[in-house]
């Protein structure tokens, strides 16, 4: 598997909370795409970092660097992650020994990761509103996974327009008033009956969005976090596969560039009803 463009860019001048992250060579390797969720405290809890999701995201990232390919036969998606998971959590615990954090404000984050061994063909594994989209040659681009984050994020996005309509329309104002909702989401996540999510939790390893394709032939991968997917959930700008072709045609700083141009022009998110008007946007396209 072999990367072909890469693009992170953060949303302003806070830390970029996206990771991108490769391992392997041309014949067989693993990527992924990680997405830190927006804290919710005043503070970060964690020393020494610019925030709870950009520590996380970083201690995913590294793990998945080290397990995804390790020994003779590495171990299936969701052994990996729950090795992964037990190790950022056991990292956490080093850095915070003694530190209890209220449910609604434990770190979490999204993330797609692939791995390609041409003897097993292309293995997908999600969790959350991070997307993996493949387009073999000859054949129209499709949606790697089932993901269940759409009816989520269209629930925030239909919350944010039910303010506009209501003549509230400051994105703070709006982030204020949803913030309390967000955070008891969030006491829910990782138990049963909440969305599961990438964290200090490793049994969200059993509930990850799983696909296995085998893959005739050179094909396209494109990895990329929910705030470049905004080109075609809220922008409206392509579909998946159109997006897929302009990143390979345009490359990804290109449709980046296009992405803000968009987000500049609507400050206030009316016109494309959001809950902020720009995030990190991040995405990895690859051949295998």
């Amino acid at each position: 598997m072999r990367v072909i463009d890469a693009v992170s860019v953060a949303a302003g001048s806070k830390a970029n909370e996206d990771i991108l992250g490769h391992c392997g060579d041309d014949h067989t390797g693993a990527a992924w795409v990680l997405d830190g969720a927006t804290g919710l405290a005043p503070s970060p809890f964690i020393p020494d970092t610019p925030s709870d999701a950009f520590w996380l995201a970083n201690r995913l990232g590294a793990a998945l660097s080290e397990l995804s390919l390790a020994g003779s036969f590495p171990p299936e998606p969701p052994l990996l992650f729950r090795r992964v998971l037990d190790r950022v959590l056991a990292d956490f615990q080093a850095n915070c020994p003694e530190l209890a954090i209220p449910a609604g404000h434990l770190p979490a984050a999204a993330g797609a990761w692939v791995r390609w061994q041409p003897n097993r063909g292309l293995e997908f594994a999600a969790l959350g509103d991070c997307r993996g989209l493949l387009k073999a040659r000859g054949a129209t681009a499709t949606a790697l996974g089932h993901s269940t984050a759409d009816s989520s994020d269209a629930k925030v996005n239909a919350a944010v327009r039910a303010f506009h309509q209501a003549g509230i329309t400051d994105p703070v104002q709006i982030w204020d008033r949803i913030k309390d909702g967000l955070r008891h989401a969030r006491t829910k996540m990782n138990h049963p009956g909440g969305l599961w999510a990438l964290g200090l939790v490793p049994a969200a390893a059993d509930h990850l969005d799983l696909d296995h394709r085998a893959v005739a032939g050179p094909a396209t991968l494109l990895l990329l976090s929910d705030g470049l997917y905004r080109l075609v959930d809220t922008y409206f700008r392509y579909d998946p596969e159109g997006l897929v072709n302009a990143a390979a045609e345009r490359g990804l700083a290109e449709l980046c560039r296009e992405l803000r141009q968009i987000e500049a022009a609507d400050p206030s998110c009316q016109r494309y009803p959001r809950l902020k008007p720009t995030d990190d946007a991040s995405a990895l396209l690859l051949a295998c």
